[in-house]
């Protein structure tokens, strides 16, 4: 996935600009909207929603071209119950939305959240979790299928269904699969196929900071735990500065 940005467009404080990119055989042209000023990374998260939602509609595209669909639907969210990878931006996104919500709800998401830790204390998995730096691929392998097997729904699932599914992670969006749903109850037993869409969450993972921190951040249930010991000190940056950073990783 190479982005080539085209023609600029500054209106209202913001930047807009089309990203044509080719998946597959498919070209593909969309306008991603950014804000012109310095901002926290968290400000152009919608506009890697956007960039990321067509990169996936072309890969299955791609894959329909094979003969194939993708078998994810509503309902089936054996996924959601996945250690999902996320950013810090995405963990600070994900706190911040949480603070906003109305009470009782915030209440009650904070409590789900609280309950993951619980649950991941007892079961020996919290420390290494929140902190996955020093495992090697195969340990980390071993730790996803483990948090698995604790059968522990994201904080946002209700009713067998996302409730930020406007907001959740770069990840979450790019995880499609073409084998029988029931498959994905046995991650790791090669049951699985994955639906091969280029990845931007990774790029996202190392943007504004070290390789090292990057390997060391936990999963999407447990970003409330992370922020509380990771103040926001992500810097300030350009909406186009941000975007160029992180497009500029996925070439990469």
């Amino acid at each position: 996935m190479n982005p080539t940005p085209g023609a600029h467009e500054m209106t209202d404080g913001a930047v807009s600009a089309d990203i044509q990119l080719k998946v597959g055989s498919n070209a593909i042209q969309t306008r991603l909207t950014v804000p012109a000023a310095p901002v926290k990374g968290q400000a152009v998260l919608p506009a890697l929603h956007v960039l990321v939602d067509a990169v996936v509609r072309a890969a299955e595209q791609e894959l329909e071209g094979t003969g194939r669909r993708v078998s994810c639907t509503a309902g089936c969210a054996a996924c959601c119950r996945q250690a999902v990878s996320i950013s810090a931006i995405e963990a600070y996104h994900i706190d911040d939305l949480v603070a906003a919500m109305p009470e009782p709800r915030r209440r009650a998401v904070r409590a789900r959240f609280a309950d993951v830790g619980r649950r991941l204390t007892q079961a020996g998995l919290y420390q290494r979790l929140m902190d996955p730096g020093g495992l090697t691929a195969d340990q980390r392998e071993a730790l996803a299928l483990d948090y698995f097997a604790l059968g522990i729904s994201c904080p946002f699932l209700e009713a067998e269904a996302c409730t930020i599914y406007a907001d959740r992670p770069l990840a979450c969006r790019e995880y499609l699969v073409a084998s029988p749903p029931a498959g994905c109850a046995t991650p790791g037993s090669g049951d699985v196929e994955p639906v091969p869409v280029p990845s931007l969450s990774r790029a996202l993972r190392r943007t504004a900071l070290r390789e090292a921190e990057a390997k060391s951040l936990p999963p999407l249930s447990l970003a409330l735990d992370w922020v509380a010991v990771h103040p926001d000190d992500l810097p300030l940056r350009s909406g186009p500065d941000w975007v160029r950073d992180i497009l500029g990783r996925a070439s990469r």
